[in-house]
């Protein structure tokens, strides 16, 4: 079962376009498919274009792990430079029902 929650929302830089900002996640999905706890994803555009990033993790520590890792890894690829720096919220949570 989903243990921990990882809700991150942003808006992007202006005069992104967002097919590219999903296509330039690509090398994003391979580092997470290799992250100890790492299980799914999923990136939504929402109604007033602010973006929801949602990743599924066995443990709130291997979620904190991949996002300490990811910050010196993975901080100047392509997607990150998409996004508007001072929109950026980040938590994390205990899944409590999943149907």
């Amino acid at each position: 079962m989903i243990k921990t929650v990882e809700a991150f929302t942003y808006k992007l830089a202006v005069g992104t376009v967002p097919s590219a900002f999903v296509a330039a996640n690509g090398k994003v999905n391979e580092w997470l498919k290799k992250q100890p706890g790492f299980l799914k994803r999923e990136l939504s555009q929402l109604e007033d274009d602010s973006w929801l990033d949602i990743a599924h993790w066995k443990s709130a520590a291997e979620a904190k792990q991949a996002g300490e890792k990811f910050m010196t890894e993975l901080s100047d690829c392509e997607c990150m430079s998409m996004i508007d720096p001072d929109s950026n919220k980040m938590s994390h949570g205990e899944l409590h029902l999943a149907i």
